[in-house]
Formats: C-alpha cells, sequence, structure tokens
C-alpha cells in the first residue's frame, strides 16, 4: 500500500562536486521539511544550558565548601565532572559534547578569582555579543529572498546600528550592579529606555514575542546538519557548533557573576557552620543541603533568564516589525523579482537557468539548465496538483520572457485562460527587458470565442508552384 509521505535524505540527487563555485544570485533560509523537529531541539539545548549553568554554580559553590580541613569535597567534585562527562557523552547529542568542556574551563577560570568588576564587564561583554550575533541572525534570515539585495544590506545596516543603541540600556544596569549603588535608579532607567523602545518599533506585542522565540529557535537550529546547498542563506554568525558555544559560554558567565553577587555569602556562612561536622545534626545538614540546592536552581534559571532578557532588549528594534519568511506560495510580484535575478545574476549557470520553485525539505532553490530543454521533457502529476499552475506557466513565462525562443501551445482542455494570459505576460516581460516584440496569436474552434483567422492558401509558397 502506498505511503502518504517519502521522505529522501538532503543532497541527493545533488552533485556537490559539480555545483557551481560562485555564489548564487538567489539565497533562501534554510527550513527543514516534513520532519522539522527545530522547535523541540531548541527547548533540549535551552534545558541543557540550565543544566550547564547549575553545575557550574554547584562547583563554585563546592569551591567554598574546600575551606573545610578535608579533601572530600575535591574529590567529590573531580567524581562529580566525570560522571557528568560520562553522562554528556552518552545521552545528550554528539554536538553538545562541548558544553562540559566549557563548563570546566570557565569553573577552572572563576577559581582564579578574578576582581568581581572584571567579571562583571567580561559577562556584559559576552551576553551583550551574543544577543546581537542573535539579532543579527534573525535579521539575515528575514531578508532573504525574494527581497532585493539591496533593499536587505540596506535593512541589514540599519539593523546594525539599532541593535548598538539598544545595548546601552544595558550598560547603567550592569554599572550599578557593579558599584552597588543606585541599582534601582539604573533598573527604572533601562525599563524606560526598553519601553520607549517598544513604544517606536512594536506595535504588536504577540507577534514580537513569536518573532523572539523564532529567533532563538533559527539561532539553535538552523541548518545545523550544516548542508552544502546552493541557493540556501548560510548564517552570518557561523555553524550551528559555533553559535551554540557562543551562548553557553554567555550564559556561564553570567551564572559565575551571579554567584559571586548573591550565593558566595551564603555559600561561606555554611561553609563556616560546617567546620565542625560533629556539631551539626543530620536533619541540619540535610536542611542546608536542600536550601543550598534551591538557590542553585534558582541562580541557574536566572542566569537563563538575564540572558534571555538581554536578547529581548537588544532585538526590541527588531523583533517587533520583521519576521522570518515562512516557506509558501511566492506571489506574482515576488516570483517576478526572483525570475529577475536569475536573468540578471553573475553566475552563469544561475543565469543561464530556469527557476523551477524550491525544495520542499530545505528550500533550496529548484534550478534547471535551460539546455536540458533542448530535449524532450515533461511534467508529471495527478489531475490538480499543478502541473499547469506550478510548471507549464512558470516555464512558459520564463522562456518567453528571455526573449530569444518562441513557444507554441496546444491546450486541450481549453477550459481556463491561464496559459494564454502567461503568454502576454512572458511577452510583455521580454519586451520591457530586451525590447523584442513578440507576436502573439491565439486560435479557437470554439463559435462563441473570437480567433486569429489563417488561411494556408495565403502563403507565399503557393505563389512559387507552376
Amino acid at each position: 500500500m502506498p505511503r502518504s509521505v517519502y521522505h529522501q535524505s538532503p543532497g541527493n540527487p545533488i552533485q556537490l562536486s559539480k555545483l557551481p563555485p560562485e555564489p548564487l544570485e538567489l539565497e533562501f533560509a534554510y527550513h527543514r521539511g516534513t520532519d522539522n523537529d527545530d522547535r523541540p531541539f531548541a527547548l533540549q539545548v535551552t534545558r541543557e544550558f540550565f543544566l550547564a549553568s547549575a553545575v557550574t554554580i554547584f562547583c563554585c559553590w563546592l569551591n567554598a565548601l574546600i575551606f573545610l580541613p578535608s579533601v572530600l569535597p575535591l574529590i567529590f567534585v573531580m567524581l562529580l565532572l566525570l560522571v557528568g562527562w560520562n553522562y554528556v557523552e552518552a545521552r545528550l547529542d554528539a554536538t553538545h559534547s562541548f558544553m562540559i568542556t566549557i563548563m570546566i574551563a570557565i569553573g577552572v577560570y572563576h577559581l582564579i578569582r578574578l576582581p568581581l568588576s572584571l567579571e562583571i564587564y567580561v559577562a556584559l561583554v559576552a551576553a551583550v555579543y551574543a544577543a546581537r550575533e542573535i539579532v543579527r541572525h534573525f535579521t539575515f534570515v528575514a531578508t532573504v529572498s525574494p527581497i532585493p539585495l539591496e533593499r536587505a544590506w540596506e535593512i541589514r545596516e540599519e539593523v546594525n546600528w539599532q541593535t548598538v543603541a539598544s545595548s546601552v540600556l544595558l550598560l547603567p544596569l550592569a554599572l550599578a550592579v557593579l558599584t552597588g549603588e543606585l541599582v534601582l535608579e539604573a533598573s527604572w532607567f533601562t525599563a524606560i529606555g526598553l519601553l520607549a523602545t517598544a513604544f517606536i518599533y512594536v506595535s504588536n506585542p504577540r507577534d514580537f514575542f513569536r518573532n523572539y522565540w523564532d529567533a532563538v529557535t533559527s539561532w539553535f537550529s538552523y541548518n545545523r546538519q550544516e548542508q552544502l546547498l546552493p541557493g540556501v542563506l548560510a548564517s552570518p554568525a557561523g555553524p550551528c557548533l559555533k553559535r551554540l558555544k557562543v551562548t553557553i559560554v554567555a550564559i556561564l558567565l553570567i551564572s559565575l557573576v551571579i554567584f559571586r553577587i548573591a550565593l558566595m555569602p551564603l555559600a561561606i556562612e555554611m561553609a563556616t557552620k560546617f567546620g565542625n561536622l560533629r556539631g551539626n545534626s543530620f536533619v541540619d545538614i540535610l536542611a542546608h543541603v536542600f536550601v543550598a540546592f534551591i538557590f542553585i536552581l534558582l541562580a541557574a534559571a536566572a542566569s537563563i533568564a538575564i540572558f534571555a532578557m538581554a536578547v529581548c532588549i537588544v532585538g526590541t528594534p527588531v523583533f517587533g516589525r520583521m519576521a522570518i519568511p515562512k516557506p509558501s506560495f511566492v506571489p506574482a510580484p515576488d516570483w517576478k523579482e526572483i525570475t529577475n535575478r536569475i536573468r540578471h545574476s553573475r553566475n552563469d549557470i544561475e543565469r543561464d537557468s530556469l527557476y523551477i520553485g524550491r525544495v520542499s525539505f530545505d528550500q533550496s532553490p529548484l534550478l534547471v539548465p535551460k539546455e536540458i530543454f533542448h530535449e524532450h521533457a515533461h511534467f508529471l502529476g495527478d489531475s490538480g496538483s499543478g502541473k499547469t499552475a506550478r510548471g507549464l506557466a512558470p516555464f512558459i513565462e520564463q522562456v518567453l520572457g528571455g526573449g530569444n525562443a518562441s513557444v507554441m501551445v496546444l491546450d486541450l482542455k481549453g477550459d481556463s485562460q491561464e496559459l494564454l494570459q502567461t503568454i502576454r505576460c512572458g511577452a510583455a516581460t521580454a519586451k520591457e527587458l530586451t525590447g523584442n516584440e513578440i507576436p502573439i496569436r491565439y486560435f479557437s474552434l470554439r463559435e462563441d470565442q473570437a480567433t486569429h483567422g489563417f488561411n494556408p492558401f495565403q502563403l507565399t509558397c503557393w505563389q512559387r508552384l507552376n
């Protein structure tokens, strides 16, 4: 019994060795097809980031307890790191096994005990950098074809400066936390600046938060298999593994700052109380451990929340007025923009090809060289599947639009005028682009419709006969 859905591996039948080395004029956003799991993947990555933040804060907490005259906490930390490493290698995706390594490296960095002001500065720079990269990635994905290339780069440059301005809203809050003074006033300044920015750029809060979540999802999962697909946008922030590294570093640096500011005094107090373990009952020890566990989870959640807030503040000028395009049928004006870009492409192979549509699995453009149609070709499909609208009509319009070909259509159905209108549009495009006038002749056997008159006996060949 036939199946309703057939899966085909991406890249097949593309032969990467035969692809043109020059970039294509067309640039679409990557989008997984029927097996799309980007949102569950993004949620999984968020949970892993939370776990990494909690374990990092826990290690810092145990480091405060090492002041006890015992090597047992140090041994426990080493065993914990070993178990955590094996857990990550066995349970998590291979692309995420680097998280435990980064967590250990930043934990060691924390043991050096840099000045608090320097840690806050480093965490702020990392958070702003990661947030701007997320917004930049979102902007590029939202301004792909069929938006004209010049207009797309104008938007990207404009967003670049707008995110610089919105990033300044985080500076007063960071300075207030650093000095310990005017924290409330700095919070009000940041909140008022955020509201003013939202008032200017956000017209629909629901669209804003949807675009925000789409930006985070795309940042975590965009083309994570790193398929080399012609005509598909490559993230300006680099491959998926690099984007995840940038994010986890920013979150863990924020976690260390939260521990230094809020949890270290509590950890030192507990270390003092546990200096003499015999003076504490088992219930007291269990209660302190439970309290420490709750504070560690709250600190890890606060780290994720602070980073999410930084992305929200930096991306407010963008999320309120831009959106990632959804895979759908291309409207006629956008289709014309796409075909015109192909005709004027600097890539010879792309310029000599016809645009048939996009691959449903990854949204890469389907380009067929014109020389393929020098031989026999046909479109196959069920009744109503779109052989005329999605196959013949685009083909006719592009062939005639080049101004150097003629088309003869035998419409045996004759139940619509779409092919005739397609011919007229193609002839108009040829006239506009090349100046070539392509005459159109319409014949019909129906008595109730006008038709072009044609008398074969008036051909000039008859005049040469004896």
